[in-house]
């Protein structure tokens, strides 16, 4: 199983300093290095991951099983509490879990070595699953954590502190700088833009803080020396290009000036409105149009939408139209997603229409060089996740991102999420 040299610096970097966020672009085989770093070593070792991804990350450690010697630990996919009992807790297992499950861990359990795939899960230090990984972190103290996320930061730069929290619990100290701010508001304050404004919150006048784009660079980078890894897939393999080209079909959009308070109101509270949805659905009639003309020049092709109807309607009709389409939803059972993917990139299907909820992370779909957003999410880094999904090891063609874009709101929207995803960079 071949290992590019990047891939060996990184497990290098995971063995010298422990606890780690390894934020490679996606598609650079991170799953492959956190593997390496477990080569030689006991177990029992822990996996959490999406649900879907599970059997995903059990094909892997039997492709390793053959390949490599000296790596013992078997797969265990872990469903229900007594999955833990085959057998128990042995040092020769990878136990593979769900976020979900984190609740059920028993407390006896303390494994040696943790990886969280898609750590970006874990940003939101309210959330339960959150609270519930730290807490196992600092139970257990285990010798490595191993945090993976091409997109580490999704929205905004605050999220940034939980990683580095969970990194900070290094009982090695050999990651660099625990980070001293003990709240995520202290973080907020020193590492974003705060402003203050008032809403109404039935009829009272209710003054909130909000954080925007970063400040202090410098000293937050000193913080992720050590911790953090990450490199570009063009800095360090050589894909073919991959382009953008923004599709205009030419129709006004319906209800523009609500579009736009559609998506302040999100900006303020994180919650789509059913709009977002509605304009989606008013595309699909142009993105089957045109996904027809891609289809009939030969070419395999992937489309995503950020809602179920629209994949559904757009399933159905390109099914109408002769072509064999596989989809996936967040209804799609997470059992059947792997061979949705595998019949796409087998050549069974010929197009593979999605959510980008539900197939932007974990999976590989090099079979296709085209890839068409007929809407997008509003957070940056899910659409980048996307855009990965062709464009990564196992691309071979020049790539190119159909974006349909129905109206100036769109557009305008559209180079806001761009910007916020510059800004995230500048740490990244």
């Amino acid at each position: 199983m071949r290992r590019y040299d990047f891939q060996e610096e990184g497990r290098s970097f995971i063995e010298k300093h422990k606890y780690v966020l390894l934020g490679d672009e996606m598609g650079l085989g991170k799953t492959i290095q956190a593997l390496a770093a477990l080569r030689g070593k006991t177990g029992p070792a822990l996996i959490v991951c999406p649900a879907f991804l599970r059997k995903t990350w059990s094909n892997e450690i039997d492709k390793i099983l053959v390949a490599w010697k000296d790596f013992d630990l078997e797969p265990v996919i872990v469903t229900q509490v007594g999955d833990f009992d085959k057998p128990m807790f042995d040092e020769d297992s990878v136990y593979i879990i769900s976020y979900e499950m984190l609740k059920k861990i028993p407390e006896t359990f303390y494994p040696e070595h943790i990886i969280f795939d898609e750590a970006h899960y874990l940003k939101n230090m309210k959330a339960t699953r959150t609270a519930l990984a730290h807490s196992l972190i600092a139970k257990t103290l285990p010798e490595t954590l191993i945090l993976l996320s091409g997109t580490p930061i999704k929205n905004r730069v605050p999220e940034f502190y939980s990683i580095l929290r969970l990194l900070s619990y290094c009982p090695s100290k050999t990651n660099g700088i625990r980070i001293p701010e003990k709240s995520q508001y202290a973080f907020n304050i020193k590492f974003t833009n705060p402003t203050t404004r008032t809403i109404m919150v039935k009829h009272t006048a209710r003054e909130i803080t909000e954080f925007h784009g970063v400040r202090n660079t410098e000293l937050l980078k000193k913080y992720l020396q050590k911790k953090y890894m990450r490199r570009l897939a063009k800095s360090v393999l050589e894909l073919p290009p991959l382009i953008t080209k923004e599709v205009q079909f030419g129709e006004r959009l319906a209800r523009d000036k609500d579009y736009i308070k559609a998506y302040q109101e999100y900006e303020e509270t994180g919650v789509l409105t059913t709009l977002k949805m509605e304009l989606a659905i008013s595309k699909v009639k142009y993105t089957c149009s045109y996904a027809c003309d891609l289809l009939e020049q030969g070419e395999p092709l992937v489309i995503f939408s950020d809602h179920i109807q629209p994949v559904e309607d757009v399933a159905s009709y390109l099914k109408g139209k002769g072509y064999k389409v596989g989809a996936i939803t967040g209804k799609t059972p997470t059992s059947k997603r792997d061979d949705v993917v595998v019949s796409f990139q087998n050549g069974d299907l010929n197009v593979l229409v999605a959510t980008i909820g539900s197939a932007s992370v974990g999976y590989t779909l090099t079979r296709a060089r085209n890839l068409i957003f007929n809407d997008y999410s509003w957070v940056p880094s899910d659409m980048e996740q996307a855009r990965k999904r062709i464009h990564r090891i196992g691309q071979t063609n020049h790539s190119v991102i159909h974006m349909v874009l129905g109206s100036k709101v769109d557009t305008y929207i559209l180079k806001t999420i761009e910007g916020k995803m510059r800004t995230m960079k500048k740490v990244l």
